[in-house]
């Protein structure tokens, strides 16, 4: 009777223990779906994330170039009614932009129905196109942009026909044109076209700049998308213009005729309830095909100039295979050892198995800092945005961040993001929101701040937090920091304007020096586009040779000898004449053309010394990005071997902001210099 008393018991408690392992085992499961199913919506907000962000930044090429044309047509430089000076600008401004890729075309249209294009081919060939009585002729350009080969007319071309013009002149603004078919290249394109008028309100012409839209399926092709993942860029009627699948093209086989292949060509099947042109916000969805899933995200891409696309993102639930696999596996261990394990045991393994899963991807929140993502950030201004009219923005960069990673490493970078993040805290009110979007580059929403003098009294105070070293692993560290303010006041602003708007106010910041923050104006866009022109003219400046060295006396005061000579920079402008040192070095630096400059200056200088051959010594700045270089040395080495100079006769300066900089970064390159 004890013994079957014992047996109960023991066989009691097995019961126990198997149905609680049991129901593990089975939450387990539907744990695991739900998992899976929060991984692919993170997946899915990542990813339209990364696409918004460099699509936008590929599209702003064409208003960059609008912007610099129109400032150039307006200008008392040529008449706006000569196509011949028109013909000749657009060539070398195209010339100018056409090493980035993403620009096609760069036209002009008027309204006498005159026309003017500069463009390139596939293959990299330069080519005009021009309209001469009705018909449009289309010639391939040698280097110097002299016509060269006739290759192609189009017979009755009027501009003023073309969807790039109409749509500019019915907007009477910078619009975007349909999706069209190119006549030089036979790809789909779309157009960036704004009208010019006179001060009269009569039209003169639309400027416009073309975007080929197989170079967007070329960005969205490198996108890392797992196995199975696919994106499309289609429009409101289904038509898709751009896609990742590397296997299909928007235009047919022979590629002649123009179709652009509908969603369904891609197996990729939609609800009939789905409605492509009332889809106004993201819209989920999870799709059976054939004994398999298909998670499906659909999300609008807009802008204020008319584009209106969607934005469709696939991916098959065989991508978590692997995962599905493991965690059956496990569950199926657990029943097996159902004996001789524990609750505890059982549900320790459980959050154990399922801990891959749900930490595969975090988007909520920053894994290092554990603030809100970007994406969350966006959303939050939007909310902002819906429930009043006047809140701030604010961008946070911290200076020489890349510099503390590489002489340090990234764990101290790490831990130094964290303790910023902390400090940031300690200065904004409960209603504030922080978020780390990229890198070392924090914002701030305050919904409290409703003009300059509350902004700057925030900045006052991250400013005073900031300043104080940061002791990481044994190394004292000083960071300061440059912000850009954007204050909203419009009930209808976009998220993503109000975030360019504090960035090109931060940029600018940068720029300017001294004063750690800047408050958007309207006036700051031109400035970031005069700064652009500026870095793109320093570049042809290089190839044409305006720069020049000045060498300045050193006067001793209390002789009035002259003890040496300084070599100075020069840059005199073909068009503008000599351009302030102040103006052009700050560029350089940032953009890394002082690299080239420094060297040259350098052996310029020497090739002089040598010249002369009478005792006084010379003496040359070298920059902290040039100090950076690995083989700067080897690179003096052989301009002093090739000049044959007595090195007693040249001093290398350097400027105190060196020590200010990553000095240990640059520390072994000062002694080897300095060394006899």
């Amino acid at each position: 009777m004890r013994y079957s008393q014992r047996l109960i018991l023991i066989v009691s408690f097995l019961v126990q223990i198997s149905v609680a392992v049991g129901l593990t085992s089975w939450f387990s499961l539907k744990r695991e779906e739900q998992a899976i199913s929060e991984v692919s919506q993170k997946l899915h907000i990542n990813l339209t994330e990364q696409i918004h962000k460099k699509l936008f930044n590929f599209l702003a090429f064409s208003d960059i170039t609008n912007q610099l044309s129109l400032n150039k047509i307006k200008s008392n430089n040529f008449q706006i009614t000569d196509i011949t000076s028109i013909e000749q600008f657009l060539l070398k401004n195209f010339k100018l932009f056409s090493t980035t890729g993403a620009i096609d075309t760069i036209s002009y249209g008027n309204e006498r129905g005159e026309y003017i294009g500069a463009g390139r081919l596939p293959d990299g060939t330069l080519v005009l196109k021009i309209k001469e009585d009705k018909d449009m002729y289309l010639y391939s350009l040698d280097d110097s942009l002299k016509r060269k080969k006739l290759l192609k007319i189009r017979l009755n071309y009027d501009p003023r026909k073309r969807p790039w013009y109409q749509t500019a002149i019915a907007n009477k603004k910078q619009s975007w044109s349909p999706v069209y078919l190119t006549f030089s290249n036979s790809e789909l394109a779309i157009t960036l076209a704004e009208p010019i008028y006179k001060s009269s309100g009569q039209l003169f012409g639309v400027i416009g700049t073309d975007i080929i839209l197989k170079d967007v399926s070329k960005f969205l092709a490198d996108l890392k998308i797992g196995k199975t993942g696919r994106i499309f860029i289609v429009e409101r009627t289904g038509k898709v213009i751009a896609t990742s699948d590397t296997k299909k093209n928007p235009l047919d086989e022979d590629n002649k005729k123009y179709i652009r292949l509908l969603l369904q060509n891609f197996n990729l099947t939609l609800p009939q309830q789905i409605d492509l042109k009332n889809i106004q916000k993201t819209e989920s969805l999870t799709i059976p095909v054939q004994g398999d899933l298909k998670y499906v995200q659909i999300s609008p891409i807009k802008d204020n100039r008319g584009l209106d696309w969607l934005l469709i993102t696939e991916f098959s639930r065989q991508e978590f295979q692997e995962v599905d696999r493991r965690n059956f596996d496990q569950t199926i261990q657990g029943l097996s050892l159902v004996f001789i394990v524990s609750i505890i045991v059982a549900i320790v393994s459980n959050n154990f198995v399922l801990k891959p899963i749900l930490q595969l991807i975090e988007l909520k929140r920053d894994r290092l800092t554990g603030l809100p993502s970007r994406n969350i950030f966006v959303k939050k201004i939007e909310r902002a945005i819906e429930k009043q009219n006047t809140f701030t923005v604010i961008l946070i960069d911290c200076d020489r961040f890349k510099r503390i990673n590489s002489s340090y490493s990234h764990h101290v970078g790490d831990k130094l993001l964290v303790e910023v993040a902390k400090r940031l805290k300690t200065c904004l009110d409960s209603s504030d929101s922080l978020a780390r979007l990229v890198a070392d580059e924090f914002a701030i929403l305050s919904l409290k701040i409703k003009d300059e003098n509350g902004a700057i009294a925030l900045i006052n105070e991250i400013v005073k937090a900031l300043s104080p070293e940061f002791l990481i692993n044994n190394k004292k560290i000083f960071l300061s920091s440059r912000m850009g303010i954007a204050i909203n006041r419009a009930p209808s602003c976009e998220p993503e304007h109000l975030l360019r708007n504090a960035d090109a106010a931060m940029l600018r910041a940068k720029q300017i020096g001294g004063c750690c923050y800047q408050i958007f104006d309207e006036t700051m866009r031109q400035k970031t586009l005069a700064l652009l022109e500026l870095e793109n003219e320093l570049k042809t400046a290089i190839q044409n040779k305006e720069f020049l060295v000045y060498y300045q006396p050193i006067v001793e005061l209390q002789t009035g000898n002259i003890s040496g000579l300084e070599a100075l920079l020069r840059w005199k402008h073909s068009v503008k004449g000599f351009i302030s040192p102040a103006n052009f070095i700050p560029v350089a630096e940032e953009t890394g053309i002082i690299l080239d400059l420094g060297i040259w200056i350098f052996k310029e200088t020497c090739k002089q010394l040598k010249s002369w051959n009478f005792p006084i010594t010379i003496s040359v700045n070298l920059s902290v990005r040039q100090l950076e270089q690995p083989d700067l040395l080897d690179k003096i080495d052989e301009i002093l071997t090739q000049t044959e100079i007595d090195t007693n006769f040249l001093k290398i300066e350097l400027t105190e902001s060196v020590f200010t900089e990553n000095y240990e970064s640059i520390k072994k390159n000062i002694r080897a210099i300095s060394s006899p």
